[in-house]
């Protein structure tokens, strides 16, 4: 019964979901606000607008995923503009590897807000955070040195795979399965490992579908399981 609820929850999933392929690279959103001393409000506008800057540069937002979009804050200089404040703020963002605690690079942009008081003024810098020349550079920077551990590692991520899959563990394979890009040398075969376990645990026969909505709701699956069974990576990765 269980079962056959998740493929019901799965399907409708497809019907709402971007259709994002599974084969691009794998970003998540950390967000430092230690220095910030942001509330819990800014800190969901900084993951949102985080979020927008992976998906807007044709990746994944992930969650709880090995490589990481990290973005730490700074308030600067606050002036008075007539009867408006306006805040603004260095961000300084880094993609790396948050389980080695391996940056791959850095970049400092600067963003400035507008409002009817101080913390108004910051809460709408921090809603202009959004993509960059400086950001992208980045983030095509790091996308080799993410596609080389791929490359390096793909194989022994697909032993562990399917050791899950032998234990019933299906959402946790596919977690392991779709960080694997399509640019790297064995997704293929990371590929028709998912379509097996799809089809074995969550597939319908009454409803075909294409391997771009498979990738779908096996991402969809993926993410479920991060959210609920991955510990958030750590924020002090000493990057800054």
């Amino acid at each position: 019964m269980i079962m056959q609820i998740r493929k019901l929850f799965v399907l409708a999933a497809l019907a709402l979901c971007s259709l994002a392929s599974s084969a691009q690279i794998t970003l998540s959103p950390m967000y430092d606000a230690k220095e910030s001393k942001a509330t819990e409000g800014q800190k969901a506008i900084v993951e949102a607008r985080l979020r927008s800057v992976i998906t807007s540069m044709k990746l994944v937002s992930g969650y709880n995923s090995r490589f990481v979009l990290a973005c730490k804050t700074v308030p600067l200089q606050t002036e008075v503009a007539g009867t408006k404040m306006a805040q603004r703020i260095s961000a300084t963002f880094a993609v790396g590897d948050a389980r080695t605690k391996s940056c791959f690079g850095t970049s400092i942009v600067e963003f400035t807000g507008i409002g009817n008081t101080e913390e108004q003024a910051l809460t709408n810098a921090l809603k202009n955070i959004k993509n960059s020349p400086q950001l992208r550079k980045l983030v095509d920077k790091s996308k080799q040195r993410i596609i080389d551990y791929y490359n390096n590692n793909a194989a022994s991520i697909i032993r562990k795979a399917q050791t899950l899959i032998n234990g019933k563990q299906y959402e946790q394979a596919l977690f392991e399965l779709c960080a694997i890009p399509e640019d790297c040398n064995l997704y293929e075969q990371a590929l028709e490992m998912m379509e097996k376990v799809y089809e074995t645990a969550y597939g319908d026969e009454s409803v075909q579908l294409s391997r771009k909505e498979l990738g779908a709701a096996c991402r969809k699956l993926a993410d479920e399981y991060a959210t609920n069974n991955c510990p958030e990576s750590d924020c002090s990765l000493g990057w800054w």
